[in-house]
């Protein structure tokens, strides 16, 4: 009892608060399983429409104009006029509403479409399109037409988009069948993610940013159904402006170390009439593979994989000031298998073996021992094996006169009897002699004592 009491206390004590005094009573004597910690993860926010901000010309053109700006009370989903929705599947896969104005004065108002080849390629299947893939250079030319709400009429034209790998923004020039060119800017509204995730938990946080939305940040719970799906829940994107936004489950599908999918966010102001995030990417990276099995711990249905097992835990021991100590772990499990000793939960520098030897032992060494052994899928710690050191002990010698005039020398313990001609000495072992050694007169003379 008294040697559990110490290393309780000692356990208490320590730094590394593991909580070994819940765990010590549900898991084997022979290990501990460490928790997994927050994983990162990161990612981008992407909607997969395009903005097109007013062109210059003769008159003033605006390509989008639906969107009010969030800091007007309005839809934060673009704070920019200039939103061209992507409809998949459609004829033209960009459709907004078109004004022109004369100076200050509205002229005409209607719908435009934007559609062609060249905005289709899709090459990692992620629906957004490459051209606008930031990643990616975008140099496309894609068809536009028209059409008045007030006189009823149509026009057609041509769209010019480019912009550079790795930019969020470039320049648009749209040319008329009717000689008309407006020239303008666009840009891809995305936001960058950057945050952890709790497997233990199922919670995810992140930090969404940009240079053109009010940044914000996700929390939301999540469950895996496969090694290639998880379903995010209790979303809530809480932006900096102080906008709450939630949305509906929404499930994740893994493309190798890539989950997507598409979330559309709102206000609960039903008064707007529309999604306030509508038909946005979320698409996050995990490079947490702690198994190596391909599959990120995000959706990985065996996260863990099969950590070590040990076979065989250290000793506990009891030594003096001076001897030494030899502690030794057998663990089996899928390798590569790596060893950490630790003193009181801290870890000792350099003991990285499945042994560790203290050869000439300090009162300060005394304490609670503990092997670490990791492989892929993560650490187990042994049962501490608790070292006692007690002090060294000063040896006595004793001379006794023997009745042939010799003297025998007795002593206890380990110590070595040295002797010397003179003092100070140096003093030198006498060779193989033990307690009882006997010193003939004449040759035995000098000085004798014990060393350690």
């Amino acid at each position: 009892m008294q040697l559990l009491d110490r290393f309780l206390a000692t356990i208490v004590s320590t730094r590394r608060q593991l909580n070994w005094l819940q765990t010590l009573g549900k898991v084997a004597a022979t290990s501990l399983l460490l928790p997994t910690m927050a994983q990162s993860i990161s990612g981008t926010f992407q909607c997969q429409s395009i903005v097109i901000n007013n062109g210059t010309g003769p008159n003033n053109l605006t390509v989008g104009f639906t969107t009010p700006s969030s800091t007007a009370g309005g839809n934060p989903q673009l704070p920019l006029n200039g939103e061209v929705e992507y409809y998949p599947g459609n004829i033209n896969l960009y459709q907004s509403f078109w004004a022109m104005y004369q100076g200050n004065q509205l002229a005409d108002l209607g719908m435009v479409g934007i559609g062609g080849s060249s905005l289709l390629p899709d090459s990692d299947a992620n629906g957004i399109p490459n051209f606008a893939e930031r990643s990616l250079t975008a140099n496309v030319s894609a068809s536009l037409v028209t059409v008045s709400w007030v006189t009823g009429g149509s026009a057609a034209g041509t769209i010019t988009l480019n912009r550079g790998a790795g930019q969020t923004s470039g320049s648009s020039v749209t040319r008329f069948t009717t000689g008309e060119i407006f020239t303008g800017s666009w840009l891809l509204p995305l936001m960058d993610v950057a945050g952890t995730y709790n497997a233990n938990q199922r919670t995810i946080q992140l930090r969404a940013s940009s240079s053109v939305f009010t940044p914000g940040n996700f929390t939301g719970t999540y469950q895996v159904n496969s090694d290639d799906s998880v379903t995010m829940s209790n979303i809530l994107l809480q932006l900096d402006s102080g906008n709450r936004l939630t949305a509906t489950p929404v499930t994740f599908t893994r493309v190798g170390k890539t989950y997507r999918s598409i979330i559309e966010f709102v206000d609960g102001n039903l008064s707007t009439g529309y999604h306030d995030f509508r038909r946005w990417t979320l698409q996050l990276t995990d490079p947490a593979d702690n198994d190596g099995d391909g599959i990120p711990n995000l959706s990985d249905s065996t996260p863990s994989g099969s950590p070590p097992v040990i076979v065989t835990r250290p000793d506990g021991a009891t030594r003096t000031v001076g001897q030494s100590v030899t502690f030794s772990i057998t663990a089996s499990g899928p390798g590569p298998l790596s060893y950490q000793w630790y003193l009181n939960g801290i870890p000792i520098a350099g003991a990285n073996a499945s042994a560790y030897t203290l050869p000439a032992m300090a009162l300060t060494d005394a304490g609670a021992y503990t092997a670490g052994v990791r492989n892929n899928a993560g650490e187990v710690l042994s049962f501490p094996a608790v070292l006692t050191v007690n002090p060294a002990t000063v040896p006595k010698l004793n001379l006794k006169l023997e009745t042939n005039g010799r003297l025998t020398f007795t002593w206890t313990g380990a110590a070595r009897l040295t002797w010397s001609p003179a003092l100070p000495g140096p003093f030198n072992v006498v060779p193989g002699a033990v307690s009882g050694y006997q010193a003939l007169p004449g040759a035995g003379n000098g000085f004798y004592r014990l060393a350690l």
